[in-house]
């Protein structure tokens, strides 16, 4: 089983390792959002960075009643923040 953003596998996953050609995501298993409960040890227990999460990406976590977005160390600006 493969948990990771499917934009962010290595360029060596993205190949078959024996003729070389392309993989692409069959569809099977993709999600579009991570619930709890569906997710084992293992999984919790990997950083963002693990499950393909870069700098910039905005996660959103929900609750059912309210839902907050969060930007990823978002880049330095310039003015400093308000």
């Amino acid at each position: 089983r493969l948990l990771r953003l499917a934009r962010r596998l290595r360029p060596s996953d993205r190949r078959c390792a024996h003729c070389l050609a392309p993989l692409l995501a069959s569809g099977f298993g993709l999600m579009d959002q991570l619930v709890r409960d569906e997710l084992t040890k293992r999984d919790l227990d990997r950083s963002l960075h693990a499950l393909g999460f870069r700098d910039g990406d905005v996660v959103t976590v929900d609750t059912g009643d309210r839902a907050a977005h969060f930007e990823l160390n978002p880049a330095p600006t310039s003015g400093g923040r308000p």
